[in-house]
């Protein structure tokens, strides 16, 4: 119809209604094409929210699982207890703590002190995002950057429990005499229940011992620093995620 106007004006030399008309042409265009990308941006971010939820879902059942799942061994602050434990069992060993009475809650710390294993906080919808080039669908800048640091922290943890994993010193394993241990702790609840033994004058009249559980210490250092940082990371980015979904844990979901 468009065309039958156009080829009409120019017989009848009529250039003003020629121009018009494909005046008119061109903004229809320009029209289907801003509606074509309207949609598509819905859509995207139609399809943004689901991943964001589908995160914001996965990081809380992270944080939930370990708590649930590990009471007592995976927990970070369980290891910083054992570091805890462990640092007062070195200094009374070396005479500079005179009041602490070394109990199976030491030994049980003495035993874990070649753990290292990071908390379950695997994001698949994270590695979806990445594996299929879709993480420029996110718009939210800060939660691009929490996620990459996530990332960062989290390849990092990975790294560092492969390589102490590889040096292990199990020192109930190369001192068997030196350890007691109840038959109730292979359930590993409610550990301290158990009633572990260690004998720990020839813990501490053993250099080489000695020598075992101060290194043993010292991964344990740096494997509290990685685990740290990883951990704050993954709240990190469960912040970001409530901002943006606006969701607030003290109440209702706005």
């Amino acid at each position: 119809m468009i065309i039958r106007r156009i080829a009409s004006a120019l017989k009848r030399q009529d250039l003003s209604q020629v121009i018009i008309e494909i005046m008119i042409v061109v903004v229809g265009i320009f029209i289907g094409l801003q509606v074509d990308d309207w949609n598509n941006d819905r859509e995207e971010r139609v399809t943004e929210r689901a991943y964001l939820s589908r995160l914001h879902s996965e990081v809380m059942q992270n944080l939930s699982f370990n708590a649930d799942n590990f009471e007592e061994f995976l927990l970070l602050e369980n290891f910083k207890a054992t570091a805890k434990y462990i640092d007062e069992v070195l200094d009374v060993f070396e005479g500079i703590d005179t009041e602490t009475v070394l109990n199976d809650r030491h030994c049980m710390a003495i035993f874990a002190s070649d753990i290292y294993n990071h908390q379950q906080s695997y994001l698949p919808t994270l590695t979806e995002l990445i594996a299929s080039g879709q993480l420029s669908i996110i718009e939210n800048e800060d939660i691009k950057i929490a996620l990459s640091e996530y990332t960062l922290s989290f390849n990092g943890l990975e790294l560092q429990v492969t390589s102490l994993g590889n040096v292990r010193l199990e020192l109930h394993a190369k001192y068997p005499l030196m350890f007691k241990f109840d038959r109730r702790m292979r359930n590993l609840v409610d550990t301290d229940q158990y009633s572990n033994h260690c004998d720990f004058d020839a813990m501490k009249e053993n250099q080489s011992f000695n020598n075992d559980l101060i290194v043993n210490r010292a991964k344990q250092f740096y494997f509290i620093l990685v685990l740290s940082k990883q951990q704050q990371a993954l709240q990190n980015v469960h912040a970001v995620l409530d901002e943006e979904l606006g969701i607030s844990h003290g109440g209702a979901s706005q």
